[in-house]
C-alpha cells in the first residue's frame, strides 16, 4: 500500500513580520535554551523554514502559512512558556488564578 501523507490539522497564518519573529525567538532559544528546549525549538525551526507556504493575499499582503500538528504546537507553546528569555514578570499571575478559582468554586456552592 502507498504511504498516504497527512496534512496537519491546525493552520496559523501569520505576517512576514510575525514569521520572522517567531522564527528569531526560536534561534534565541535554541542557542540560551537547555538541552530539551534547544533540540525542540532547533527541529520547530527546521520544520518551519522547509514546510511553510508562503503566499499573497487578495490585497498583495506578503503572508505565510504554517501547519502544525497538535504535538508540535504543544512544543511551541511549552518553549513560549518556559522559555527563559522571559526574565521580568510584572505580576504574580498564579495568585491572580487562585483568587479566580476560589471565587468560581464559591459562587457554585
Amino acid at each position: 500500500m502507498a504511504y498516504k501523507m497527512k496534512t496537519p490539522p491546525i493552520r496559523i497564518v501569520l505576517s512576514v513580520g510575525g514569521f520572522n519573529s517567531l522564527l528569531e525567538y526560536l534561534s534565541m532559544v535554541e542557542q540560551d535554551s537547555n538541552n530539551e528546549m534547544n533540540k525542540k525549538a532547533f527541529r520547530l525551526k527546521e520544520k518551519l523554514l522547509k514546510y511553510t507556504v508562503p503566499f499573497e493575499t487578495e490585497t498583495n499582503e506578503e503572508m505565510v502559512d504554517i501547519r502544525f500538528f497538535v504535538n508540535e504546537v504543544i512544543d511551541v507553546i511549552t518553549i513560549l512558556v518556559n522559555s527563559t528569555l522571559i526574565t521580568n514578570v510584572s505580576a504574580d499571575y498564579y495568585s491572580v488564578l487562585c483568587k479566580v478559582r476560589e471565587s468560581l468554586k464559591n459562587s457554585k456552592e
